[in-house]
C-alpha cells in the first residue's frame, strides 16, 4: 500500500514537472514571437488557472500554436485562448455533480468541451447534463428499491459509465457536423427513455457506422424519432 502511494505520488509530481515545463516553453515562445507584455500575462493567466483548477492546459496552449501558424494578430489569439478557457470552465461546472472521483470529473469536463469544440451549444450542454442528472437519480432509486442491491463500488461504476458513454455520443455526433439542436434531442431523448451505459455505447457505435456511408444529420433524426417510438438503440 506504502509503495503505491509513493508511485502515485511519484506520477503526480511528475506530471507537474511536464505542465510547468510545457508553461516555461509558452512564455519563451510568446516572448520569441513579440507578443506583449499585457498578450503574454493573458495568457499566462488562463493557462495558470486552468492548472490551478485542474483543467487541461493543452488545448490553450495549442491554440496558441495555431494562431501563430496561421498568423493571426495577437488580440485574436489572446481571445481565442480565453474562449477556450471559458469553454472548458463551464463544462467543468456543468459537470461537477455528475462524478465525485477527481479523474472521472476532469475526464467529463473535457468530453462536454471537446463536444463543445465541436459545435455543441453551450444552450443543448446544459440540457444534456440536467437529463443526465435526472437519469442518475431515476438510476440511483431504482438500485435502492431492488433487494439485490450491488455493491456501491458497482453503483458507482455504472454511473460514471453511463456519464463518459453519453458525453462521448454528444461528442462523436457533434464531431461528425450534426447541428447541436439534433445532437441535444437525440441524447436527451435517449435519456429521457432510461437508455443504460451500454445501450448509449451501442447507439452511439450504431450511428458512427452509418454516418461513415450516409448523412450525419438525417442519420441523427432518424435515431431520434426512432427513440420516441420505443425502438432499440441500433436504430
Amino acid at each position: 500500500m506504502k509503495r503505491l502511494g509513493l508511485l502515485l505520488c511519484l506520477l503526480l509530481w511528475t506530471a507537474g514537472l511536464a505542465q510547468a515545463g510545457e508553461v516555461e516553453d509558452l512564455g519563451a515562445l510568446l516572448a520569441s514571437r513579440g507578443f506583449s507584455q499585457e498578450h503574454t500575462a493573458r495568457i499566462m493567466e488562463q493557462v495558470r488557472l486552468a492548472r490551478e483548477n485542474g483543467l487541461p492546459t493543452a488545448p490553450m496552449i495549442d491554440k496558441v500554436h495555431e494562431g501563430i501558424a496561421k498568423q493571426v494578430d495577437q488580440p485574436r489569439i489572446v481571445r481565442a485562448v480565453e474562449q477556450v478557457a471559458e469553454r472548458y470552465a463551464f463544462a467543468r461546472t456543468r459537470t461537477r455533480e455528475l462524478v465525485t472521483e477527481r479523474q472521472e470529473a476532469v475526464r467529463t469536463a473535457n468530453l462536454l468541451a471537446e463536444a463543445m469544440t465541436a459545435g455543441l451549444r453551450q444552450e443543448e450542454a446544459k440540457m444534456i447534463a440536467a437529463r443526465l442528472q435526472d437519469r442518475l437519480q431515476e438510476q440511483d432509486r431504482l438500485q435502492e428499491q431492488d433487494r439485490l442491491q450491488e455493491h456501491e463500488s458497482s453503483r458507482t461504476t455504472e454511473r460514471n459509465r453511463l456519464v463518459q458513454e453519453t458525453m462521448e455520443t454528444a461528442r462523436d455526433m457533434s464531431r461528425y457536423g450534426v447541428t447541436s439542436a439534433t445532437v441535444g434531442r437525440v441524447v436527451t431523448e435517449a435519456l429521457a427513455h432510461s437508455y443504460t451505459a451500454r445501450e448509449m455505447a451501442t447507439m452511439r457505435q450504431a450511428f458512427t457506422e452509418q454516418a461513415h456511408i450516409g448523412q450525419p444529420e438525417s442519420i441523427a433524426h432518424a435515431f431520434a424519432q426512432g427513440i420516441g417510438a420505443g425502438q432499440g438503440a441500433n436504430g
